[in-house]
């Protein structure tokens, strides 16, 4: 027999033998709570964590289809976290299931080699748990409000379920890997996947135990954990502040199980090179770390000679999760390389880590075995090297991924409001504005005399076909738009007296959604436009932007010192907000100086240098111009507006072979976009007609 098999391919455990693994599992997550705990985050973070801070603040449901167990649980959790306000206990119950994750996947392996030595097994306890904890990625979903780690740790404990049913198949233990499976559901819809992973030890397992039975106890299971979708209608009826979808009424459950707000798209409508991008994110090295890596490779390589089965269910694990992640994305409307690379997708890949992880602390033993007549006290020295390694290298990805006194977010709140008067209506829709904005108003009483929703008031006014902001169709959106459950999560007494309405200032964001004639309504006030029912001045627009620049000039200053990425990209959108609003508004200058500041915070953005470009180029700076476009294709090879821009430029220049170049790369890229192609077409008439000239 080859040393290195799994104890459940070579002989029964012993009731005995579960001790250890016990231990095990409470060492590795006494070490790992209180470290992930010590750099959580101390309240509400950006992107969706202040959503799910205020959903566990007001018993409320987060985006759809709700993550049920995810707030039932919090709310179980918040009970003994001795008062802390809910972002803080968010923030910990992350930290909470982070440490479970680390401690299960430590089990596994340690259970794995129930054959060999202790300090072997421990050993790879170690390695696992490190490598899950050094993992860039893991460590900043453990410190702030999300549902990832939660995720990792009922994958983890379904995986030890099936190592136990290996050794003593029996119907309990489909049941329970049912019910864990119905909870996965409940904290994430991707986990529908798990659908295949259950069906290995039913096959695998078929003759210890019949498969009607342990599909029928599976089923069960399941059905069981699914049940905690009860809580949506139930808390949707009380109205809690946090009401995504409003699932009180059948119709409104199914939209909201069946994510109906997410629009969908062909596959052939994504971007050209997103495929490219995603596994680009995947970034082994750079989140996992070279000695993760290369450990993982091994496993994955020698686990086919070693441990089949094993190997086979980390890989149902991780193969079809990451297939339909991406399937997915594909499938869902916009969702372009923009958001791959800048808004981040890291997050949605810790479940593809934590089992390359697993495999790395396998591989590391499997790697000693190759050599003939190595000692256990040669093992126990390799795997020792491997620790430290790990262990030295994890100071570092914590420095890099702390959340600790992490208070930017709350800062980035109290600057959204500045200067508000008391009576004002704040109508937000980005992420970092909404959630961050939302939690802090309602839970910490931030602008308390505000009214404040999440909506767009450009919302239905290509159906009214209008080009003018009245007072009208601002009743119209306060009134219509904003109750309308897919678009508006907050439960709210709705502002219907039409003196309040007439009477409140309405401030909202300007994007690159925004009507562009919408601009000439609107005057700038920090990181927001106020939006009147007249047309607005130039002269308005600087006076109003140099006095509130001149009260509140911490707002737009440049970042002093290293950033945490989360807080360089909210301030480089938020200062790309105000230069797209002056690009509407054809201040050129004044757009240049909002987009240098964004990319001070944020220098290698396409997504910012692309209006840089647009904006140098009115200016009448075509070298500068040129030089952005080239920049943005340089950072991101399969963007293709800068390309179109290129070849303007190149064709007013009489460039053409140039021009026609770049023209020829857009349509390769947009070779199925209508609008690129009658673009390209008009450029080179365009070009053609000056050559008669």
């Amino acid at each position: 027999m080859v040393r290195g098999l799994s104890a459940i391919r070579t002989r029964t455990r012993d009731r005995a033998e579960s001790i250890p693994a016990v231990w095990v599992t409470v060492a590795l997550f006494a070490v790992a709570f209180p470290i992930l705990a010590y750099n959580c985050a101390p309240a509400v973070s950006f992107h969706d964590s202040g959503e799910f801070s205020l959903a566990v603040y007001s018993a409320g449901l987060p985006h759809s289809p709700g993550a049920p167990t995810w707030m039932i649980l919090n709310l179980i959790f918040r009970l003994f976290t001795f008062g802390a306000e809910a972002a803080r206990s968010a923030n910990l119950f992350s930290a909470f299931c982070g440490a479970i994750t680390v401690a299960f996947a430590g089990a596994f392996v340690f259970r794995h080699f129930s054959d060999r030595a202790n300090p072997i097994r421990w050993l790879t306890a170690i390695i696992a748990a490190l490598s899950v904890m050094g993992t860039g990625a893991f460590l900043e979903q453990s410190f702030i409000a999300e549902q990832y780690t939660l995720m990792t740790a009922i994958m983890a404990a379904i995986l030890l379920v099936i190592q136990t049913n290996e050794g003593n198949p029996k119907a309990k233990w489909y049941w329970l890997m049912g019910l864990l499976w119905g909870l996965a559901v409940g904290n994430h819809p991707s986990q529908v996947i798990l659908g295949f992973l259950f069906l290995l030890p039913v096959i695998q397992k078929r003759k210890e135990v019949k498969i009607w039975k342990s599909v029928l106890c599976g089923i069960g299971g399941v059905l069981t954990g699914l049940l905690v979708f009860i809580y949506l209608p139930i808390r949707s009826h009380a109205n809690p502040v946090m009401n995504w979808g409003h699932p009180n009424t059948w119709q409104n459950f199914v939209f909201s199980v069946t994510r109906q707000q997410w629009d969908t798209r062909p596959f052939t409508a994504a971007p050209t090179g997103f495929i490219k991008e995603w596994f680009r994110s995947y970034n082994l090295f750079g989140e996992m770390g070279a000695i993760s890596t290369v450990l993982a490779v091994f496993g994955f390589v020698l686990g086919f000679r070693r441990a089949r089965r094993p190997l086979s269910w980390i890989l149902m694990l991780i193969v079809p999760y990451g297939i339909l992640m991406l399937l997915g994305h594909l499938h869902q409307k916009g969702m372009d390389l923009m958001y791959i690379r800048f808004y981040g997708v890291r997050d949605w890949h810790i479940p593809i880590y934590m089992g390359l992880s697993m495999l790395g602390a396998m591989g590391a033993v499997w790697l000693l075995d190759m050599r003939h007549k190595v000692t256990d006290k040669i093992r126990v020295g390799g795997l020792s090297v491997a620790a430290l390694g790990l262990a030295g290298t994890f100071p570092f990805h914590l420095s890099q991924e702390t959340m600790r006194n992490y208070i930017a977010p709350v800062d980035y709140a109290k600057d959204y409001v500045a200067g508000l008067p008391d009576n004002a209506i704040l109508s937000t829709f980005t992420d970092d504005a909404s959630h961050i904005v939302g939690y802090e108003h309602f839970a910490n009483h931030l602008a308390p005399g505000m009214y404040f929703t999440f909506g767009m008031p450009q919302n239905g006014l290509t159906a009214q076909n209008s080009s003018k902001w009245t007072l009208e169709m601002k009743k119209t959106f306060m009134t219509k738009c904003i109750t309308t459950p897919s678009q508006n999560p907050i439960s709210l007494p709705y502002v219907v007296s039409d003196d309040e309405i007439r009477h409140r200032p309405l401030f909202t964001e300007f994007t690159a959604g925004t009507c562009p004639w919408l601009a000439d309504y609107c005057l700038p006030h920090g990181y927001l436009v106020q939006l009147l029912e007249r047309p607005t001045t130039n002269d308005e627009v600087l006076k109003a932007d140099d006095e509130f620049m001149a009260q509140h000039p911490e707002m737009f200053s440049k970042p002093n010192g290293p950033q945490h990425r989360l807080t360089r990209e909210a301030m480089s959108y938020a200062h790309t907000r105000r230069g797209l609003f002056f690009m509407k508004r054809k201040m050129w200058q004044r757009a240049k100086d909002c987009f240098e500041l964004a990319m001070a915070w944020e220098p290698n953005n396409p997504q910012i240098i692309f209006p840089y470009g647009a904006t140098l180029e009115e200016i009448g700076d075509y070298v500068g111009a040129e030089k952005a476009y080239l920049t943005c294709i340089d950072i991101m090879p399969d963007f293709v507006s800068p390309r179109q821009n290129l070849a303007l430029l190149y064709a007013f220049d009489g460039q053409n072979d140039l021009a026609n170049k770049y023209l020829d790369e857009e349509l390769t890229l947009s070779k199925h976009d209508a609008e690129v192609v009658k673009a390209a077409q008009e450029i080179r008439a365009k070009m053609a007609a000056n050559k008669k000239r």
